[in-house]
Protein backbone atom coordinates (compact mmCIF):
# COMPACT_ATOMS: atom_id res chain seq x y z
CA UNK A 1 0.00 0.00 0.00
CA UNK A 2 1.00 3.63 -0.27
CA UNK A 3 2.15 3.69 3.34
CA UNK A 4 4.57 0.76 2.85
CA UNK A 5 8.26 1.65 3.39
CA UNK A 6 10.63 1.48 0.42
CA UNK A 7 13.04 -1.02 2.04
CA UNK A 8 11.86 -4.59 1.16
CA UNK A 9 12.70 -5.96 4.59
CA UNK A 10 10.78 -3.14 6.23
CA UNK A 11 7.92 -4.04 3.87
CA UNK A 12 7.89 -7.59 5.31
CA UNK A 13 7.75 -6.21 8.84
CA UNK A 14 5.03 -3.78 7.79
CA UNK A 15 2.95 -6.58 6.21
CA UNK A 16 2.61 -8.36 9.56
CA UNK A 17 2.58 -12.05 10.28
CA UNK A 18 -1.05 -12.51 9.21
CA UNK A 19 -0.20 -11.90 5.56
CA UNK A 20 1.53 -14.31 3.21
CA UNK A 21 4.89 -12.97 2.03
CA UNK A 22 6.96 -14.41 -0.83
CA UNK A 23 10.66 -13.50 -0.83
CA UNK A 24 13.05 -14.10 -3.71
CA UNK A 25 16.76 -13.33 -3.52
CA UNK A 26 18.74 -13.58 -6.75
CA UNK A 27 17.57 -14.73 -10.16
CA UNK A 28 16.31 -18.21 -9.33
CA UNK A 29 19.75 -19.88 -9.34
CA UNK A 30 20.99 -18.22 -6.18
CA UNK A 31 21.58 -20.16 -2.99
CA UNK A 32 18.47 -18.83 -1.28
CA UNK A 33 15.12 -18.35 -2.96
CA UNK A 34 11.45 -19.11 -2.45
CA UNK A 35 9.52 -20.84 -5.22
CA UNK A 36 5.82 -21.56 -4.77
CA UNK A 37 6.16 -21.22 -1.02
CA UNK A 38 9.18 -23.57 -0.71
CA UNK A 39 12.61 -22.41 0.52
CA UNK A 40 15.33 -23.77 -1.77
CA UNK A 41 18.76 -24.24 -0.10
CA UNK A 42 21.69 -25.33 -2.27
CA UNK A 43 19.77 -28.06 -4.02
CA UNK A 44 17.76 -29.04 -0.95
CA UNK A 45 14.61 -27.41 0.36
CA UNK A 46 12.36 -26.73 3.29
CA UNK A 47 8.66 -26.98 2.64
CA UNK A 48 5.35 -27.60 4.27
CA UNK A 49 3.40 -30.26 2.32
CA UNK A 50 -0.27 -29.68 1.66
CA UNK A 51 -1.12 -32.44 4.14
CA UNK A 52 0.77 -30.67 6.93
CA UNK A 53 4.15 -31.21 8.56
CA UNK A 54 7.55 -29.89 7.55
CA UNK A 55 10.08 -31.36 5.12
CA UNK A 56 13.70 -30.32 5.57
CA UNK A 57 16.10 -30.91 2.66
CA UNK A 58 14.24 -33.80 0.96
CA UNK A 59 16.20 -33.03 -2.23
CA UNK A 60 19.64 -32.46 -0.66
CA UNK A 61 22.33 -33.10 -3.26
CA UNK A 62 24.61 -36.12 -2.86
CA UNK A 63 27.82 -35.16 -1.09
CA UNK A 64 26.21 -32.14 0.58
CA UNK A 65 25.44 -32.07 4.30
CA UNK A 66 22.52 -30.89 6.39
CA UNK A 67 23.79 -29.82 9.79
CA UNK A 68 22.03 -28.87 12.99
CA UNK A 69 24.03 -27.55 15.93
CA UNK A 70 27.28 -25.83 16.83
CA UNK A 71 30.74 -26.82 15.60
CA UNK A 72 32.77 -28.54 18.29
CA UNK A 73 29.81 -28.74 20.65
CA UNK A 74 26.57 -30.61 19.85
CA UNK A 75 25.72 -31.31 16.23
CA UNK A 76 23.69 -33.58 13.97
CA UNK A 77 25.00 -34.11 10.42
CA UNK A 78 23.14 -35.83 7.58
CA UNK A 79 25.10 -36.50 4.40
CA UNK A 80 23.46 -38.37 1.49
CA UNK A 81 25.86 -39.76 -1.08
CA UNK A 82 25.81 -41.64 -4.36
CA UNK A 83 28.37 -44.05 -2.85
CA UNK A 84 26.75 -46.06 -0.07
CA UNK A 85 29.94 -46.24 2.02
CA UNK A 86 30.03 -42.43 2.20
CA UNK A 87 26.40 -41.91 3.23
CA UNK A 88 26.43 -40.93 6.91
CA UNK A 89 24.11 -39.85 9.70
CA UNK A 90 25.93 -38.73 12.84
CA UNK A 91 25.09 -37.27 16.24
CA UNK A 92 28.08 -35.84 18.12
CA UNK A 93 28.44 -34.15 21.49
CA UNK A 94 32.04 -32.99 21.66
CA UNK A 95 31.96 -30.66 24.63
CA UNK A 96 29.33 -32.17 26.94
CA UNK A 97 30.53 -33.98 30.07
CA UNK A 98 27.21 -34.84 31.74
CA UNK A 99 26.11 -38.44 32.25
CA UNK A 100 23.22 -37.63 29.90
CA UNK A 101 25.28 -35.72 27.30
CA UNK A 102 23.40 -37.73 24.68
CA UNK A 103 20.16 -39.19 26.01
CA UNK A 104 17.61 -41.53 24.40
CA UNK A 105 14.52 -42.14 26.51
CA UNK A 106 11.41 -44.13 25.69
CA UNK A 107 9.07 -43.71 28.65
CA UNK A 108 6.25 -45.98 27.55
CA UNK A 109 7.88 -48.12 24.87
CA UNK A 110 11.14 -49.75 23.84
CA UNK A 111 14.20 -48.66 21.86
CA UNK A 112 15.10 -50.71 18.79
CA UNK A 113 18.55 -50.81 17.17
CA UNK A 114 18.89 -52.85 13.98
CA UNK A 115 22.05 -53.22 11.89
CA UNK A 116 23.22 -55.31 8.95
CA UNK A 117 24.75 -58.60 10.18
CA UNK A 118 28.32 -58.08 8.96
CA UNK A 119 28.59 -54.63 10.54
CA UNK A 120 26.52 -55.15 13.69
CA UNK A 121 26.16 -52.67 16.55
CA UNK A 122 29.34 -51.52 18.31
CA UNK A 123 29.21 -49.86 21.74
CA UNK A 124 32.49 -48.21 22.65
CA UNK A 125 33.07 -46.08 25.74
CA UNK A 126 36.85 -45.70 25.50
CA UNK A 127 39.64 -45.93 22.95
CA UNK A 128 41.76 -49.02 23.71
CA UNK A 129 45.53 -49.06 23.53
CA UNK A 130 46.56 -50.29 20.09
CA UNK A 131 48.30 -53.61 19.54
CA UNK A 132 52.09 -53.67 19.43
CA UNK A 133 54.12 -53.87 16.24
CA UNK A 134 55.01 -57.50 16.99
CA UNK A 135 51.50 -58.69 16.08
CA UNK A 136 51.11 -56.53 12.98
CA UNK A 137 51.61 -59.59 10.78
CA UNK A 138 48.32 -61.01 12.07
CA UNK A 139 45.35 -60.58 9.77
CA UNK A 140 43.49 -58.69 12.46
CA UNK A 141 43.48 -57.59 16.10
CA UNK A 142 40.36 -55.58 16.92
CA UNK A 143 39.69 -54.28 20.43
CA UNK A 144 36.59 -52.52 21.80
CA UNK A 145 35.77 -51.28 25.29
CA UNK A 146 32.23 -50.73 26.58
CA UNK A 147 30.75 -49.94 29.97
CA UNK A 148 27.36 -51.51 30.59
CA UNK A 149 25.62 -51.27 33.98
CA UNK A 150 28.92 -50.39 35.64
CA UNK A 151 30.87 -53.36 34.21
CA UNK A 152 33.65 -52.51 31.75
CA UNK A 153 33.95 -55.16 29.06
CA UNK A 154 37.03 -55.35 26.86
CA UNK A 155 36.59 -57.55 23.78
CA UNK A 156 39.56 -58.51 21.60
CA UNK A 157 39.02 -60.33 18.29
CA UNK A 158 42.20 -62.01 17.03
CA UNK A 159 42.81 -63.61 13.63
CA UNK A 160 46.08 -65.57 13.94
CA UNK A 161 46.74 -65.86 10.21
CA UNK A 162 50.22 -64.48 9.47
CA UNK A 163 51.67 -64.86 12.98
CA UNK A 164 54.71 -67.05 13.61
CA UNK A 165 54.28 -69.88 16.11
CA UNK A 166 56.71 -70.98 18.82
CA UNK A 167 58.14 -74.50 19.09
CA UNK A 168 58.92 -74.33 22.83
CA UNK A 169 56.50 -74.19 25.76
CA UNK A 170 55.69 -70.79 27.26
CA UNK A 171 57.19 -68.60 24.56
CA UNK A 172 55.52 -65.38 23.40
CA UNK A 173 53.90 -65.68 19.96
CA UNK A 174 54.45 -62.85 17.49
CA UNK A 175 56.99 -61.37 15.11
CA UNK A 176 59.53 -59.11 16.80
CA UNK A 177 59.41 -56.65 19.66
CA UNK A 178 56.21 -55.48 21.37
CA UNK A 179 54.22 -58.63 20.61
CA UNK A 180 51.20 -57.62 22.67
CA UNK A 181 47.48 -57.36 21.88
CA UNK A 182 46.72 -54.33 24.07
CA UNK A 183 47.75 -52.66 27.30
CA UNK A 184 45.33 -52.79 30.23
CA UNK A 185 44.85 -49.69 32.41
CA UNK A 186 42.24 -49.19 35.10
CA UNK A 187 41.29 -45.82 33.61
CA UNK A 188 40.13 -47.48 30.38
CA UNK A 189 39.54 -51.16 31.14
CA UNK A 190 38.81 -51.06 34.87
CA UNK A 191 40.40 -53.48 37.32
CA UNK A 192 40.11 -56.90 35.67
CA UNK A 193 38.52 -59.60 37.82
CA UNK A 194 37.74 -62.18 35.14
CA UNK A 195 38.86 -63.17 31.63
CA UNK A 196 37.80 -65.76 29.08
CA UNK A 197 38.89 -66.99 25.66
CA UNK A 198 36.79 -68.73 23.00
CA UNK A 199 37.84 -70.24 19.67
CA UNK A 200 35.74 -69.74 16.56
CA UNK A 201 38.28 -71.12 14.04
CA UNK A 202 40.73 -73.94 14.79
CA UNK A 203 44.36 -72.75 14.58
CA UNK A 204 46.42 -74.35 11.80
CA UNK A 205 49.43 -73.63 9.62
CA UNK A 206 51.29 -74.64 6.50
CA UNK A 207 53.97 -76.13 8.77
CA UNK A 208 53.94 -77.30 12.38
CA UNK A 209 52.24 -74.75 14.62
CA UNK A 210 51.38 -74.79 18.30
CA UNK A 211 47.63 -75.11 18.84
CA UNK A 212 47.84 -75.01 22.67
CA UNK A 213 47.86 -71.25 23.20
CA UNK A 214 47.64 -69.39 26.51
CA UNK A 215 46.57 -65.81 27.24
CA UNK A 216 49.33 -64.21 29.32
CA UNK A 217 50.15 -60.83 30.85
CA UNK A 218 53.21 -58.93 31.96
CA UNK A 219 54.03 -55.40 33.14
CA UNK A 220 56.58 -55.25 30.30
CA UNK A 221 55.80 -55.55 26.61
CA UNK A 222 57.73 -58.66 25.55
CA UNK A 223 59.17 -59.69 22.20
CA UNK A 224 58.26 -62.87 20.36
CA UNK A 225 60.13 -65.88 21.74
CA UNK A 226 60.40 -64.41 25.25
CA UNK A 227 60.58 -67.14 27.90
CA UNK A 228 57.48 -66.62 30.04
CA UNK A 229 58.21 -67.33 33.69
CA UNK A 230 61.68 -65.86 33.74
CA UNK A 231 60.31 -62.85 35.66
CA UNK A 232 57.99 -62.65 38.67
CA UNK A 233 55.67 -60.27 36.78
CA UNK A 234 54.72 -62.96 34.24
CA UNK A 235 51.13 -64.28 34.51
CA UNK A 236 49.18 -66.95 32.68
CA UNK A 237 45.69 -65.45 32.65
CA UNK A 238 43.89 -68.18 30.68
CA UNK A 239 45.52 -71.60 30.43
CA UNK A 240 44.19 -73.48 27.40
CA UNK A 241 45.11 -76.82 28.94
CA UNK A 242 45.38 -78.41 25.50
CA UNK A 243 44.86 -77.69 21.81
CA UNK A 244 42.23 -75.22 20.72
CA UNK A 245 39.42 -76.23 18.37
CA UNK A 246 36.37 -74.39 17.15
CA UNK A 247 33.80 -74.11 19.93
CA UNK A 248 36.27 -74.52 22.80
CA UNK A 249 36.02 -71.97 25.64
CA UNK A 250 38.21 -71.43 28.70
CA UNK A 251 37.84 -69.00 31.64
CA UNK A 252 40.59 -67.42 33.70
CA UNK A 253 41.85 -70.03 36.12
CA UNK A 254 45.01 -68.00 36.71
CA UNK A 255 48.09 -70.17 36.84
CA UNK A 256 50.79 -67.61 37.60
CA UNK A 257 54.17 -68.22 36.07
CA UNK A 258 55.30 -66.15 39.02
CA UNK A 259 53.43 -63.61 41.13
CA UNK A 260 49.86 -63.40 42.42
CA UNK A 261 46.51 -64.03 40.70
CA UNK A 262 45.56 -61.19 38.31
CA UNK A 263 48.01 -58.89 40.04
CA UNK A 264 46.59 -55.37 40.54
CA UNK A 265 43.58 -56.32 38.41
CA UNK A 266 46.04 -56.41 35.47
CA UNK A 267 46.42 -52.65 35.75
CA UNK A 268 49.40 -51.53 33.62
CA UNK A 269 49.80 -55.04 32.18
CA UNK A 270 50.31 -56.00 28.53
CA UNK A 271 48.20 -58.87 27.19
CA UNK A 272 50.04 -61.38 25.00
CA UNK A 273 49.69 -64.90 23.61
CA UNK A 274 52.11 -67.72 24.37
CA UNK A 275 52.67 -71.32 23.32
CA UNK A 276 51.21 -73.67 25.90
CA UNK A 277 53.11 -76.80 24.83
CA UNK A 278 56.28 -77.99 23.09
CA UNK A 279 55.49 -78.72 19.46
CA UNK A 280 58.89 -80.29 18.86
CA UNK A 281 59.02 -78.82 15.38
CA UNK A 282 60.36 -75.78 13.64
CA UNK A 283 58.40 -72.54 13.94
CA UNK A 284 55.63 -72.35 11.36
CA UNK A 285 53.26 -69.58 10.31
CA UNK A 286 49.57 -69.73 11.12
CA UNK A 287 47.13 -69.64 8.23
CA UNK A 288 44.03 -70.10 10.42
CA UNK A 289 42.91 -69.50 13.96
CA UNK A 290 40.35 -67.01 15.28
CA UNK A 291 39.79 -66.18 18.95
CA UNK A 292 37.48 -64.04 21.05
CA UNK A 293 39.05 -62.69 24.23
CA UNK A 294 36.83 -61.00 26.80
CA UNK A 295 37.87 -59.21 29.98
CA UNK A 296 35.57 -58.04 32.76
CA UNK A 297 36.58 -55.03 34.83
CA UNK A 298 35.21 -52.29 37.04
CA UNK A 299 36.40 -49.01 38.51
CA UNK A 300 34.17 -47.00 40.85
Amino acid sequence: DENSPADPFEQIKHAGYANEVDVEIGNGSASLTTVMGDLQINGGDVNSPSGGGLNVAPSLDDGQSLKLGKNGAVEVIITPHGTAANEIYSVTNTAGTAATAIAMTSTAGGISLTAETNHGVTISTSTPDAAGAGVNSAVGVTTTISKVNGIIETVILVDFSGLTTQATNLRIIGDGTNSYLTKITHEKNGYIYRAEVGCIETPAGGATVCTDIDLVADTTARASGYDLGSNSSDLIVVNAGGSWAIGKWEPSNVAPAGGASLTDGLDEHFLMLASGADTGGASGVYNAGKFVIKLYGASF
